[in-house]
């Protein structure tokens, strides 16, 4: 089972949204794994969207329901947007983005190169290190690459 993360809590801001299906009906739903709180996608919690009144027991969901979502191609367009525009480019995004990434496309040699970079990112750069402007153009070029199949997350 993964242990996927989709964003930190829009409500509490200290634990991160991972996805769990229902156990009365198998509807996956993301929740805080510090306050609990739910939504029925990324869209609803990065949007802001009130999150849900349910207390439904629930259960990890799988790597195949989670994959079948889609939601990771919609939290990965969404994070390439953040770094992309220097809204977020911090070292946690970046390590979120590069999790993410890594686990949706693992046979992606183009991708897998940007994993690596994302690896080596340091806000201010170094020797064998990879700073926000480089970090940024890459990130660019992979969102054209990706296009296609971000668009497509529900």
């Amino acid at each position: 089972m993964s242990q996927a993360s989709f964003g930190a809590c829009p409500i509490c801001g200290q634990g991160d949204l991972v996805p769990v299906a229902r156990r009365d009906t198998g509807v996956l739903l993301l929740i805080c794994d510090d306050c609990e709180a739910r939504w029925g996608s990324p869209q609803d919690a990065l949007s802001y969207q009130k999150a849900l009144v349910t207390e439904s027991e629930v259960r990890p969901a799988t790597d195949s329901e989670i994959r079948a979502t889609r939601w990771s191609a919609f939290v990965i367009g969404h994070l390439l947007d953040e770094f992309v525009t220097g809204r977020d480019t911090a070292l946690h995004a970046s390590g979120r983005l590069e999790v993410l990434l890594d686990d949706t496309f693992p046979e992606d040699d183009t991708v897998q190169e940007i994993v690596e970079v994302l690896a080596r990112y340091r806000p201010g750069g170094g020797e064998f290190l990879f700073d926000t402007s480089e970090v940024q153009d890459r990130l660019a070029r992979l969102k054209i690459y990706l296009g296609p199949l971000l668009s497509s997350g529900n």
